[in-house]
């Protein structure tokens, strides 16, 4: 089940297609038009792979919202490459501390 995601783990395969059939009725809910959307905040708190795979999705949405601010919110350790996706306004350092790499990253850092 859920063979069409490209996510090698069958654990984590079958976690994220879980989310995806419990999610899918959200499709039906009344969204914003797309010119009321003024700001948009991405969380990618992963490694630096997890970024690369969304870079794609980010030009989407640019393309999707041209005149939104999308801001990115990463961990220190992905802050310099984020920086090189043109289609993010502003980079936002957030390190979690399940992901942190420096010694003493706590909850109260992130929140």
């Amino acid at each position: 089940m859920f063979d069409h995601l490209q996510i090698y783990a069958p654990r984590e395969r079958a976690l994220v297609g879980a989310v995806d059939v419990a999610i899918w009725p959200l499709r039906l809910l009344r969204w914003p038009a797309r010119g009321s959307i003024r700001r948009v905040l991405l969380l990618r708190l992963e490694r630096i792979g997890d970024l690369l795979m969304v870079v794609e999705a980010i030009r989407l949405l640019r393309a999707w919202l041209p005149e939104a601010e999308i801001d990115l919110a990463t961990g220190s350790w992905n802050v310099p490459l984020a920086q090189l996706i043109p289609e993010v306004t502003r980079v936002i350092t957030a390190n979690t501390p399940w992901l942190a790499r420096e010694d003493g990253a706590s909850w109260a850092d992130l929140i």
